[in-house]
């Protein structure tokens, strides 16, 4: 079983929740980026998109090629199904404290 560093505080506010991350299943390779919020997170977005798919051919937008797991716009269950459906390197994105989020040993 991988090393798996779970939250030890919750993060809950009316647009964001880290509960949403319970039942995400992560894959090996997946990839997180963890921002503070206006801090540049689109742009890192940019930066993750272009150096998985250097020839520009991205797979759907760019919020869902790497959605916001703790946001609370889209049903959980609809969101975990997303990201389980993708075929690509899967990047997902965060806005919630360290101590908020579970920590996979073989993720980067």
């Amino acid at each position: 079983m991988a090393n798996i560093r779970q939250p030890t505080s919750e993060h809950r506010r009316s647009i964001e929740d880290s509960l949403r991350w319970r039942g995400f299943e992560h894959r090996s390779d997946d990839i997180f980026i963890s921002t503070p919020p206006k801090s540049g997170t689109t742009w890192m977005q940019g930066i993750v998109s272009s150096l998985l798919w250097p020839t520009g051919d991205a797979p759907d937008d760019r919020s869902g090629r790497s959605p916001w797991i703790d946001a609370r716009f889209t049903p959980v269950e609809d969101l975990l199904a997303h990201l389980d459906g993708q075929e690509h390197r899967r990047f997902i994105k965060t806005h919630s404290p360290a101590d908020c989020v579970p920590i996979f040993e073989e993720c980067k």
